[in-house]
């Protein structure tokens, strides 16, 4: 992991009790867009013009950068700590995914980058954090992924408590293919819906499954599959507040 110089500006890790899971006000509205896989801070740009727009004032928005090397939208450290920047000047919240780092490694990213909030993308970085424990001397707010299988089915995965948000994808994550909404049990507690997911079936998704919020990356990509295309976007996100209308 290369070193950055400390950034101030970087608030704390410290999940707030209303933040919990479990306790959302209004379990059927849209919460939170989380675009994830921006790879530039033009992208980020792009990204927060876009959505800004068209969102209403009370729905978070979360920028991803993929941090682990294996993915074909990671970027380096010093990258993402310029998407972090971006995104912060825009009123929108950081996340850095990570797969197979330790609670070190993203402690250690997080707070030279810039980044709030840990996405666990990965079993490595899950059980890390899980062997932890959920309250961290220096606290850590994450968004914990569970791999749904194609069928719809929820993977046996044990929960990780304190989660920030609970992220529903499909097995493996970043394959742009939706899992099977209709063999889903929908979660009781407030939950983000990922996988597959772009302007042509955000509609459909929003109407079978009503989550808090979504989580888009290729769906609304160009056709690098990386850069985000305005486009797709601009669409996605229309359609998405209009689902929830």
């Amino acid at each position: 992991m290369g070193a950055l110089a400390k950034r101030p500006r970087c608030a704390p890790f410290f999940v707030h009790p209303s933040m919990a899971l479990g306790q959302s006000p209004s379990a059927n509205t849209l919460q939170t867009l989380k675009v994830c896989g921006v790879v530039s801070p033009e992208d980020a740009s792009l990204v927060t013009a876009v959505t800004r727009s068209l969102l209403p004032p009370n729905v978070d928005l979360l920028i991803g950068s993929i941090l682990w090397p294996g993915s074909k939208r990671s970027v380096s450290h010093a990258t993402a700590a310029k998407i972090a920047d971006v995104a912060r000047a825009a009123g929108a919240t950081p996340v850095a995914v990570f797969v197979d780092e330790s609670i070190e490694e993203m402690r250690h990213v997080c707070k030279t980058c810039g980044f709030q909030i840990s996405q666990l993308h990965g079993g490595p970085c899950r059980a890390s954090v899980r062997s932890a424990g959920a309250t961290l001397e220096e606290g850590l707010k994450f968004i914990d992924v569970k791999d749904i299988a194609s069928d719809g089915r929820a993977l046996e995965e044990e929960d990780i408590e304190g989660a920030f948000w609970r992220l529903y994808d499909a097995k493996g994550g970043g394959t742009g293919k939706p899992f099977n909404w209709s063999g889903f049990n929908r979660p009781q507690e407030r939950w983000l819906l990922a996988g597959g997911l772009d302007p042509g079936n955000i509609t459909q998704a929003i109407t079978a499954l009503r989550p808090n919020g979504v989580d888009v990356a290729s769906g609304v990509a160009g056709e690098d599959r990386c850069k985000k295309d305005e486009k797709k976007l601009r669409l996605f996100v229309e359609r998405l507040v209009e689902a929830y209308a």
